[in-house]
């Protein structure tokens, strides 16, 4: 018992400055046992920041002892020695580092670069799956219909909806049958265009709903054969879109179906009305490029020819005779 409250009443036990710590353990025999004063985690931890305890209270996996020759540290069945003097010297160096701002700042750094890493990753992965979800260029169905209907839409950008020879003089007759005949050439061309890219989206249509577990018959769908009697294909307000499309896309199975599952397949086919309507877009914007391109040059070419001194030639000069 007096043993005991010998140990309890070491002056050294729960001292915590290692400099205080060194000065006082010179004077002492036999040596102390030291353990980390707070724990890994805490943002106070270093391998200075130490507590004389006794050996009830050490760490057996992790634990110092101290004595007047030097300091000892034994961990996982291995054990580091280091003389007084070197502890000493390397705890004062240990405190000039920390003082720098690239140490005393490393925590706070760490803790924002940590933090700033998980937000990118989340938003990168949010972006990645809403891409995913909402952009039809990565659809492995609609991607296919999309790159032809634009490749259609850049070849049928090079036609021009006037004919003409700039070396050749037209009278007005001349002129309007180059231009009916070039207009019937194109609207030949046209059509056969539209009823292409009508196939393409239908079908891609088709696969997107099939892949999405929505198996569609060709009739009754929305899907089969277009109508030549259909109210809103002879309307020329838009070059695709068939008539009730969104209606008729989750017609079939409907009854068997239940509320999720139909719920599921309207949320689908809304994404391929969008989808029908961006192909709409796509020609739209074709057909006024077109335009533009055509007028832009017929236009150059009035004005190139009216600078120039107009000689008619033989055959035109009884037709412009009084």
């Amino acid at each position: 018992k007096d043993f005991a409250d010998k140990i309890y009443d070491d002056p050294l036990i729960g001292l915590t400055d290692p400099l205080e710590l060194v000065t006082k353990i010179k004077d002492q025999v036999g040596f102390r046992y030291m353990t980390a004063a707070v724990p890994h985690c805490s943002i106070d931890y270093h391998p200075y920041n130490l507590q004389v305890v006794v050996h009830e209270n050490i760490d057996p996996i992790d634990y110092y002892t101290i004595s007047a020759t030097g300091v000892t540290r034994l961990r996982d069945d291995e054990t580091e020695y280091t003389t007084l003097g070197s502890w000493e010297k390397e705890y004062r160096d240990y405190q000039i580092l920390i003082k720098i701002k690239t140490f005393s700042n490393f925590r706070m750094w760490k803790a924002f670069a940590v933090w700033r890493k998980n937000v990118r990753t989340k938003k990168i992965s949010q972006c990645k799956n809403d891409l995913s979800e909402n952009l039809f260029i990565v659809n492995d169905s609609l991607r296919p219909a999309l790159i032809s209907v634009r490749d259609m839409c850049y070849r049928i950008g090079d036609m021009n909806l006037c004919r003409f020879d700039k070396d050749h003089t037209y009278h007005l007759k001349q002129f309007q049958d180059a231009q009916m005949s070039q207009l019937n050439e194109v609207t030949d061309r046209l059509a056969e265009f539209r009823e292409l890219v009508k196939e393409v989206v239908r079908r891609a249509c088709a696969n997107a709903l099939f892949e999405a577990g929505f198996p569609l018959e060709e009739s009754g769908s929305g899907f089969g054969s277009p109508d030549p009697d259909d109210e809103f294909q002879r309307d020329g307000t838009s070059v695709l879109m068939l008539n009730q499309f969104e209606m008729q896309m989750y017609v079939e199975q409907q009854e068997k179906a239940t509320y999720t599952e139909q719920a599921s397949k309207r949320a689908h086919c809304r994404r391929l009305t969008s989808f029908i309507r961006l192909a709409d877009y796509l020609i739209v914007h074709t057909m006024h490029t077109l335009a533009v391109n055509s007028v832009s040059m017929l236009l150059s070419y009035l004005v190139t020819h009216s600078k120039c001194n107009f000689i008619p030639d033989s055959a035109l000069i009884p037709l412009l005779s009084p």
